[in-house]
């Protein structure tokens, strides 16, 4: 082999080198820069969209209450032989049709006695869910508000919500009122896919593991869809501080690659998952591994023509002065 091919090798060999490693240097930093870009963005929006739920809830919660502040108030009278305090049938009627009406959100609102005894309720779906709900309130032994999981209502068509809360005067349980409540305003928060890209979601997944919200892919995903999403890492994580999966990538519901972020209500015992699909995520990644690869070619080009005239230049005065001994 002539020196002067070996010496066109070598400059190749180093430049290849050199290439090669500033190009998987430099998509495996930019890799991960956007990994934790993404999986920033995807923890803030779990948080925001977590803390909307949940202010919807509590403002659903505040009307029941309210609600049954006004039963007690205005249709409640005490029995003077016993001093016990009764609710009126006539009043409640006329009450919950009101007030179902006076909400978008509302379907149906019912009250039990004390007794548990179905006294007053209102609206098109039967009374078979509503005393389903009201047992199991009542089994708890509540004297508190209490919001169901998302279910879905024949009657009605539709996923719904109930939501109980007792009725009360000087400590004394007079009755039980539950209400029938839509799950729009919580779905009108997971469908708002904003800053998501196309492959961004944000879904909700119940206790037992099924989606319970509207599936950007999937037509009729709640309570149809079931998912593992323990590779998320710690599902019963509340804060930002308690997720331990930052960048982590995991296999979806549809078998797609994401990076995800959740969040747990642990009242509800549900988890709120943001993800967005890799693929997308990287897409920068692609186009910045392409213009590099574009770049060592160009560089390997003008290395082996450098190399070619340098190894020329060298070699000729050596190979001359070999031609003379």
């Amino acid at each position: 082999m002539s020196i002067r091919l070996k010496f066109l090798i070598i400059i190749l060999i180093a430049v290849l080198t050199v290439g090669g490693i500033c190009t998987f240097v430099g998509r495996s930093v930019t890799q991960n820069a956007i990994a934790d870009q993404v999986s920033a963005h995807l923890m803030t929006t779990v948080q925001t969209k977590t803390a909307h739920i949940e202010l919807l809830l509590r403002e659903t919660e505040s009307q029941a209450l309210s609600m049954s502040e006004t039963i007690v108030l205005m249709g409640s009278h005490v029995i003077p032989e016993s001093g016990n305090i009764e609710l009126e049938k006539w009043f409640l009627d006329i009450a919950l049709m009101v007030y179902v009406g006076s909400w978008e959100n509302k379907y149906a609102s019912a009250v039990w006695d004390k007794e548990g005894t179905l006294i007053s309720w209102t609206g098109s779906t039967n009374t078979q869910a509503l005393n389903a709900i009201f047992d199991d309130y009542d089994a708890k032994g509540l004297r508190e508000p209490y919001i169901s999981d998302l279910y879905f209502n024949e009657d009605l068509g539709e996923m719904v919500q109930f939501v109980a809360v007792p009725i009360e005067a000087d400590s004394e349980l007079l009755g039980t009122l539950v209400e029938v409540v839509a799950s729009d305003d919580v779905y009108s928060v997971t469908t708002n896919r904003d800053g998501l890209g196309d492959t961004g979601e944000v879904y909700i997944v119940n206790g037992d593991g099924y989606i319970i919200s509207p599936s950007r892919f999937v037509d009729d995903a709640p309570l149809n869809i079931k998912t593992d999403i323990s590779g998320m890492g710690d599902l019963t994580a509340s804060s930002a501080s308690d997720i331990g999966n930052t960048g982590k990538t995991y296999t979806n519901y549809v078998g797609s690659d994401v990076i995800g972020a959740h969040i747990y209500i642990p009242g509800l015992n549900w988890t709120v998952v943001a993800e967005r699909g890799t693929s997308e995520a990287y897409e920068p990644v692609s186009s910045l591994t392409t213009a590099i690869t574009g770049l060592f070619l160009g560089v390997l080009l003008l290395g082996i023509i450098i190399a070619s005239i340098l190894s020329r230049t060298i070699t000729k005065p050596i190979m001359t002065l070999h031609q003379g001994t």
